[in-house]
């Protein structure tokens, strides 16, 4: 606001004390606090204070950037040891005037404590935000950002619909790369392909939850009728989290019924045992026919627990944060895929974050901003109705949809469409 309301700001603030005493921790409980506290900001913010934060978010991100990628930031001792600019310097092939003044930034953000001119010492969130957790989501939102900008000049030379081209997508365009995919140019960049990596496992974590929506457990009377079935396909299901997250709400062992990871061969070359006990893993593009289905199976990519030599169809597919990668089309295949394989009573649960009909002010943005990331990889968060769209196409309907207590996360419960 241009004008400061102090009755307005006195009655925000005085209406985060009951939050307070009553918060349990909980996510749910923490986003109210952090929207009353965004809306007493609101309240108390001139346009230039706006601009002034908007600055220093990307200034911070750009800071924490050029440390991580210097190799200076794990440089700080975690035993709490002080280590000067000039030592965060050394190898680093700059001017130590480059670390001061990135320094100086993440040192009034709070990521790392000045004990004396130009000498820092580790905290907290100097642990939290290095590149193997946090600190990857700076230098991988910096690389999104590029691609923004470049969008006003990629419109004066590309067709609107080259857009939806995933080998015409703006930072292929912005580093002379087009007709390189958004993953293949980041392949180029072996250190930041490792922290998208990791910023990747950090916002499935964070963003879209399993425990608590869809009730695993309540199908145990169904699985349990059926043994010779899988209970549980997890698609794409990298090292398997999704899957133990559900062992665990159902009897911490899935009743002994059969679950089955699937992903790329690259990805399950790279399990190791504690990731797949339990489970039986096979390799499989979801962009191909599902082979769990109701017909004998021979695949010799069957691997790691034992060979699946007949299998019905499934009672769950699970896909989780897939669709939002691509656009329509390739989904449309991707679902048809798993549709095909589906029997009556099958389940296909999708588990993405759903975009609000309406935009709130002042609401998470995480929705958001995920949905404008996308729009440089090629795919898209939806709303309900545009699932309903892409599902009706690949011949499923919905027959549920589990949200989260707080943010945008869904589970959508898709079965195949009745006909007659």
């Amino acid at each position: 606001m241009t004008d400061f309301n102090h009755s307005d700001a006195l009655a925000q603030a005085k209406a985060l004390i009951p939050l307070l005493e009553t918060f349990d921790g909980s996510l749910h409980q923490r986003r109210a606090l952090l929207k009353h506290l965004n809306d007493l900001r609101s309240t108390l913010e001139h346009p230039s204070d706006i601009f002034a934060r908007w600055q220093e978010s990307m200034c911070t991100a750009s800071a924490l950037d050029i440390m991580l990628r210097l190799g200076a930031w794990k440089k700080i001792p975690d035993d709490g040891t002080p280590i000067t600019a000039g030592e965060l310097a050394s190898g680093s092939n700059v001017d130590e005037s480059v670390i001061t003044r990135a320094m100086r930034i993440l040192v009034t953000a709070g990521l790392v404590d000045e004990v004396d001119i130009d000498t820092y010492r580790r905290n907290a969130l100097t642990s939290a935000f290095q590149a193997d957790s946090y600190g990857s989501l700076a230098s991988v939102g910096l690389y999104f950002v590029r691609g923004w900008g470049v969008i006003p000049s990629y419109s004066l030379t590309h067709a609107p619909q080259d857009i939806f081209d995933p080998r015409r997508n703006p930072i292929a365009c912005f580093y002379g790369q087009e007709g390189k995919t958004f993953y293949e140019v980041f392949d180029g960049d072996p250190m930041l392909r490792e922290m998208f990596n990791t910023s990747m496992n950090g916002l499935g974590t964070n963003l879209y939850q399993t425990e608590g929506l869809f009730p695993f457990e309540g199908m145990r009377e169904q699985v349990m009728r059926e043994p010779e079935r899988v209970f549980v396909v997890d698609v794409g299901g990298g090292k398997g989290h999704v899957l133990r997250e559900i062992r665990a709400m159902c009897g911490g062992d899935a009743w002994g019924r059969r679950l089955v990871l699937q992903d790329l061969p690259v990805v399950v070359d790279s399990l190791e045992k504690e990731d797949i006990e339990g489970f039986e893993v096979m390799e499989y593009d979801f962009h191909t026919e599902q082979p769990v289905k109701s017909r004998s199976l021979t695949f010799p990519q069957v691997c790691h627990v034992k060979m699946l030599t007949c299998s019905p169809d499934a009672h769950i597919y699970f896909l989780r944060m897939i669709l939002h990668n691509y656009y329509d089309p390739v989904c449309i295949t991707i679902l048809k895929n798993q549709a095909h394989a589906m029997g009556p009573d099958s389940r296909l649960i999708v588990c993405e974050m759903l975009v609000p009909d309406k935009v709130e002010v002042g609401a998470p943005m995480d929705v958001h901003w995920m949905n404008f990331s996308m729009l440089m990889l090629g795919g898209k968060e939806r709303r309900l109705a545009e699932f309903e769209d892409i599902f009706e196409q690949a011949g499923l309907e919905i027959a549920g949809v589990w949200r989260a207590k707080a943010g945008y996360c869904a589970m959508i419960e898709g079965r195949l469409r009745r006909t007659g």
